[in-house]
């Protein structure tokens, strides 16, 4: 199977794309994520070149080379740190739901998961934007923000669609049912996500409260101070 049957397998067809790749290595799949970065890297030249002059027409070429350069190899790191952060804490949650298969097998399904989130992103926001223009031409909408909900609703589903197909890849991979491939790839997620909820932002929340409360309390001192008029709590 080649790159674009890939594409096109795990955006139409993620069960029977991942039972092509479950011999796969590991090196397999790293190669078609590492061309898909290829690809980006074009797109993300050309945007550079067409957009960020606009944005600042001081900037000469090497520079709008040197953006390019830049937010392509900023991105390749961020979702090669997030790939094996995201993989390991998946696996945790596989590993107790039956999942026994070995951690490779999960980051393939992480991998073809961030796979389709990039290709599903370029997409569907093309998409969104050309609709969003053809609506704005035919109806002549004075408020862009009117109909912006149409950027809300393929958000939503850009967001839902990878977590699906980790759950069909795990599915695949690990040879487990589709009850736990879920539970275990949102068991540890969910946990962490209520440890922040409960925890966390009520800490910060807390220290943000008693920074704001004290700095209350020495402004009055200062005022009362200038006033000449000092007390003491």
């Amino acid at each position: 199977m080649n790159f674009f049957e890939k594409m096109k397998g795990f955006l139409l067809e993620p069960s029977q794309a991942f039972n092509t790749c479950k011999e796969e290595s590991l090196y397999e799949a790293m190669k078609y994520y590492i061309y898909l970065w290829a690809i980006i890297s074009v797109i993300i030249f050309i945007v550079s070149g067409l957009f960020f002059p606009k944005f600042d027409p001081s900037l000469n070429n090497y520079s709008y080379f040197g953006l390019g350069v830049f937010f392509c190899i900023f991105l390749f790191v961020f979702f090669m740190i997030y790939l094996f952060f995201d993989a390991a804490i998946i696996h945790i949650g596989v590993y107790i739901w039956g999942g026994r298969k070995g951690f490779g097998q999960t980051i393939k399904a992480c991998i073809y998961s961030i796979f389709v989130y990039i290709l599903l992103s370029i997409f569907l926001i093309l998409i969104g934007g050309i609709l969003l223009l053809i609506l704005d031409y035919l109806f002549k909408i004075p408020d862009m923000n009117d109909i912006l909900f149409i950027n809300d609703i393929l958000g939503i589903i850009i967001f839902l669609w990878p977590w699906v197909i980790t759950i069909i890849g795990v599915r695949q991979l690990h040879e487990i049912t589709t009850l736990r491939a879920t539970i275990g790839v949102l068991f540890i997620p969910i946990i962490i996500f209520a440890f922040i909820l409960i925890i966390i932002v009520p800490m910060i929340n807390g220290i943000t409260t008693d920074n704001f409360l004290g700095y209350r309390t020495y402004g009055a001192k200062v005022t009362l101070l200038l006033s000449g008029r000092i007390y003491d709590e």
